[in-house]
């Protein structure tokens, strides 16, 4: 995005994430987590229709919806409104998904994407979330379109073949690694050491 209006970037340093916070649970339990306050742009609808299409397939999966409790458009016996849930709480809502569902239409990075993977969660997401938050088809699924089926298919990709999500499930990890606190801060370091030597 820089370089399309002219600002050339020689490196990118991402955001860091206290990735001790973040666990790994195993086996996990039939649910699809979605989360985020805005529910019309992370698109909640494509999120409940997703699940509602897996379940007609055969797949006995509900959907947990961490977010304001205050607007619940749909009511749905497969569709379990949380509310708003404390930070302990919600790593172990994550570490127990067996999927994150993520259909934004736009996001500045996508935090609660890099949290579920750092808690071993594979992740699926929509349009607007940066290819940065995610390796596709390694640590998730990034999804080029608003159709729930196609986000339905995804999920059944990850879930259907117990080797391919555990293998998912460990990248996932891996990938949130990167983007520990510590290696983060190392990097601005590296920054500020380079640019003082320069100066002097």
């Amino acid at each position: 995005e820089m370089e399309s209006v002219g600002i050339m970037c020689q490196r990118v340093i991402p955001i860091p994430l206290i990735l001790n916070n973040y666990e790994c649970e195993c086996p996990k339990d039939n649910y699809i987590l979605f989360v985020g306050g805005d529910y019309r742009r992370k698109r909640l609808d494509i999120a409940i229709e997703a699940v509602k299409i897996l379940r007609r397939e055969g797949y006995d999966l509900t959907l947990k919806v961490v977010g304001p409790s205050k607007a619940k458009p749909i009511r749905e016996d497969y569709v379990e409104f949380v509310g708003r849930v404390s930070d302990e709480e919600l790593r172990r809502l994550y570490s127990r998904a067996l999927v994150l569902i993520h259909p934004s239409e736009w996001e500045s990075f996508g935090y609660v994407v890099l949290e579920a993977q750092a808690s071993c969660t594979p992740v699926v997401v929509g349009p607007g979330v940066p290819d940065e938050a995610l390796i596709h088809g390694v640590t998730g699924f990034k999804i080029a379109s608003f159709n729930p089926l196609d986000y339905a298919k995804a999920i059944i990709k990850l879930i259907s073949n117990k080797d391919v999500f555990h293998r998912m499930c460990v990248k996932a990890r891996e990938y949130a690694e990167r983007f520990d606190h510590v290696r983060i801060a190392g990097e601005y370091l590296k920054l500020y050491h380079e640019i003082f030597q320069r100066s002097y």
